[in-house]
């Protein structure tokens, strides 16, 4: 049921984008991944939040003219291995374009990962863009959820 929700929110989400003229492009979603990466000054990122000792998350929106994309960010110095899982929803003018949810996997302490949602191109500049990840630490029995928005940023600004 949650999965028919969501589609029938990315159709009714398609159809405002193409009323108001702000038609996104972009590879089709595809089954989103943890992965290595690198921040540059195309990321902006919220104040990181920490779900358990040693693991600290964040929630970053990256913007390289009139792509945009979202990202869920875990790093463990826990001094144990943990399960992590993520969702980054990615927003243009007010409206969910995308979300990328990765799936449960090990993070061994010492190491970092990002789950980014599918990048797009927005139409034009000038777009209010932001993203808001959610994120799952699994420790034994214990788990501990978090959530956060980045702040708002324009489409094509440096």
């Amino acid at each position: 049921m949650k999965r028919s929700i969501r589609s029938v929110g990315a159709a009714f989400a398609a159809l405002a984008l193409t009323a108001m003229g702000l038609i996104v492009t972009g590879t089709p979603a595809s089954a989103a991944n943890w992965s290595t990466y690198t921040k540059t000054s195309k990321w902006t990122c919220a104040a990181s939040a920490t779900p358990l000792t040693g693991v600290t998350f964040e929630s970053c929106l990256i913007i390289s003219d009139r792509t945009t994309q979202a990202a869920v960010i875990m790093t463990n110095k826990s001094g144990g291995s943990i399960q992590i899982m993520g969702y980054p929803e990615h927003y243009v003018a007010g409206v969910q374009i995308d979300g990328g949810e990765c799936p449960k996997s090990t993070l061994s302490n010492g190491y970092s990962r990002a789950c980014l949602s599918p990048s797009r191109t927005n139409a034009s500049c000038g777009l209010a863009a932001q993203g808001n990840s959610h994120g799952w630490v699994i420790r034994g029995e214990a788990e501990f959820q978090v959530h956060k928005l980045t702040d708002t940023k324009t489409t094509c600004s440096s």
